[in-house]
């Protein structure tokens, strides 16, 4: 039987090899093989280098290292999601989850089939600040109270688990994780042994008072709608109790005829009435930022690249084109005598005169430019390197020889986004390998994976491109409105009294073709852009798709 061990390690040079010394005690008494899997959540100190030891040293241990601290939730997720054991723990590598519970803990699962998971919970918490302490307490009080699944007091991650409630959990995939709760949400059975508080036998905590504070505050709103519910009826409360105020002083004004009467209590309720508004729309955003965080379907091992914000290109150059028009187009040596007024005598002048809708037309226009710009690089940066026809020739190429470790160089070698998707079904391929299940599973594990992975970078390969298809029928739009303008002033000058108006028949028609050209120009820009581009992002699809045909085919073939 196969022991998966989780380690998250954050600045623990000091207590990895005691761990690992301690671990290993542990193992010839249980007499299974144990999978280390250590998670280097962004260690500021030698960490990373004591895990390259121990992985060289012993075969049975892997190490994940991350580029940053993204957290011991994100560790945690890593870790799960790369354990392949039969049974699957979780620990701290400050022996603060004592190793020789494990040998309890594994008897406990042989004796109770039924069982699901062992979990561990601290009956003391000596060592531990006593306001800490307090807070916890209270924490557990409350969760249990508003949330609907129960979290037991002073339970630790330390815990066995068997592979269906690992599988469980992982297919709770959700960014903002809070483990404690996610463990008791799947529902397997579990019991608890009880331990008295161990101190850190090496190092420093982590964890402050506020970062365990703010980890708290994770779990209410995680597993709680209850705060929604509390504002909703403070917000009740509070308009009745302003209404029935507004009552008493309608009342004392019309009796006592004093309006000026009571302006410290009238503050005061205004101040008590803006303060619970902001508490209400703090807990509103706290669950709104939840929810943005969930939906943009954020990944922890695959890097999306992200293109320039769109917004921000339209307004600058919104500020660009109207510099343009009035100190380029306008500048007075474009006219007659220096007067803006007069006819123009050069091409800018006669732009000029097109009037306020030439800056819009502008913007339009330096915006595809921009955009168009920024997708060439963006786009030469998902493909990768070098020629991706060739990438995806060797690819299949090595995948046909069997050689897995080489098509994942290649992709190393290749870089991008299209790299990134092929590497990430590479890893799957290796993955399946190592796990007993049917074989039509492991092919759809592995396109599934695929799909997973495209469906995370494709997004930002089609950054951009619809904001350059809407210009291209906007810019054209924008032209004829122009044009109708120009043609309106043309009809006015006509219709002038006293006769035709040569000068603002001359202007009038002006507007209307230069807007009208400007405007198809700028269309005509947007719709080759957004065409090439499209062009561009179906190459990189389609490459994806024949390596992930490749991958599903190669794996039948060669695989029982």
């Amino acid at each position: 039987m196969t022991i998966s061990i989780i380690v998250p390690c954050f600045n623990e040079e000091e207590s990895l090899p005691l761990f690992y010394a301690e671990m290993e005690k542990i193992k010839f008494q249980l007499n299974d093989h144990f999978e280390y899997i250590f998670v280097n959540d962004g260690s500021k100190d030698r960490t990373l280098s004591i895990l390259r030891e121990l992985s060289q040293k012993n075969n049975s241990v892997r190490y994940l290292s991350f580029s940053r601290n993204f957290g011991k939730e994100a560790a945690l997720y890593a870790g799960l999601k790369h354990a392949t054991g039969d049974l699957v723990t979780v620990m701290d590598a400050d022996l603060q989850d004592p190793p020789e519970l494990l040998l309890t803990m594994k008897s406990m699962l042989e004796k109770n089939p039924d069982l699901d998971c062992v979990g561990t919970r601290r009956t003391t918490r000596d060592g531990e600040p006593p306001i800490r302490s307090f807070f916890a307490k209270m924490f557990y009080k409350l969760i249990n109270k508003i949330s609907q699944v129960e979290m037991v007091d002073g339970a630790r991650d330390f815990r066995l688990m068997r592979r269906q409630m690992v599988d469980a959990i992982l297919e709770v995939s959700e960014y903002n994780r809070f483990s404690k709760g996610i463990f008791a949400w799947v529902g397997f059975r579990t019991e608890y042994l009880e331990y008295k508080n161990v101190e850190r036998v090496a190092g420093k905590t982590s964890w402050s008072f506020w970062q365990l504070l703010n980890y708290s505050l994770e779990g209410i709103i995680n597993f709680s709608d209850a705060p929604l519910t509390i504002a909703f009826l403070g917000g009740v409360v509070a308009c009745l109790l302003a209404f029935f105020l507004i009552i008493i002083v309608i009342v004392r004004t019309l009796i006592f005829g004093d309006p000026t009467s009571g302006w410290p209590s009238m503050v005061s309720i205004i101040l008590f009435l803006g303060g619970f508004q902001l508490l209400t729309i703090g807990i509103l955003g706290k669950y709104i930022g939840k929810i943005f965080m969930e939906t943009k379907k954020q990944t922890k091992e695959i890097k999306k690249s992200r293109g320039v914000n769109a917004f921000i290109v339209i307004v600058a150059c919104l500020i660009l084109a109207e510099c343009f028009f009035f100190f380029v187009l306008g500048k007075p040596s474009n006219f007659e005598d220096g007067n803006t007024d007069n006819h123009p005598i050069n091409l800018l002048g006669t732009m000029f005169k097109g009037g306020f809708v030439v800056p819009l037309i502008l913007t339009l226009l330096f915006t595809v430019i921009v955009l168009s710009v920024e997708r060439f690089f963006a786009l030469n940066k998902a493909k990768g390197k070098g020629n991706l026809i060739k990438f995806v020739a060797n690819v299949k190429k090595e995948l046909a020889n069997g050689n897995i470790e080489n098509a994942q160089k290649l992709c190393e070698k290749q870089q991008g986004s299209v790299a990134a998707i092929v590497d990430a079904g590479l890893t799957k391929y290796r993955e399946m390998e190592s796990l007993d299940i049917a074989k039509e599973m492991k092919v759809e594990a592995i396109k599934n994976e695929i799909e997973e992975a495209t469906a995370l970078q494709l997004p930002s390969m089609q950054q951009n491109l619809p904001i350059i298809a809407t210009i291209s029928t906007l810019g054209t739009l924008m032209g004829l409105f122009g044009t109708v303008l120009g043609m309106i002033r043309s009809f006015q000058a006509l219709a002038g009294a006293g006769g035709v108006d040569s000068m603002a028949l001359s202007v009038g028609i002006s507007e209307a073709l230069v807007n009208t050209a400007s405007g198809i120009a700028t269309g005509a820009l947007a719709i080759i852009s957004y065409a090439f581009y499209s062009g561009k992002v179906d190459n990189m699809t389609y490459a994806i798709e024949e390596v992930s045909f490749a991958l599903a085919q190669t794996y039948s073939e060669t695989h029982k």
